[in-house]
């Protein structure tokens, strides 16, 4: 698992959103909102973090296949995550 402070670079958000995407068509409901979404590429998003699952897979292959967001701390923090639907039920959320 990788954490990332504040934004993220635009390949890993674009590889997020893909991940959200396929997501939201097999379940009929987006998993993150508007605000993680734009959280990705704020750099000003401060308190942030994003966590990433990466399929090591075979030949090199480092495709999310999991992702979390984590914003504010302690009782005020709140969390959003997705998990690629072809990785649900091994372990990644």
């Amino acid at each position: 698992m990788t954490v990332t402070e504040h934004a993220v670079d635009e390949e890993t958000a674009t590889l997020i959103e893909a991940v959200a995407i396929a997501a939201e068509r097999a379940d009929g409901v987006a998993p993150l909102g508007e605000q993680p979404l734009r959280a990705l590429r704020s750099p000003a998003a401060d308190d942030v973090r994003h966590l990433l699952v990466r399929d090591g897979g075979d030949g090199g292959d480092t495709r999310i296949v999991g992702y979390a967001q984590l914003a504010g701390r302690g009782g005020e923090a709140t969390a959003e995550l997705v998990v690629d639907p072809g990785h649900r039920r091994r372990g990644v959320g």
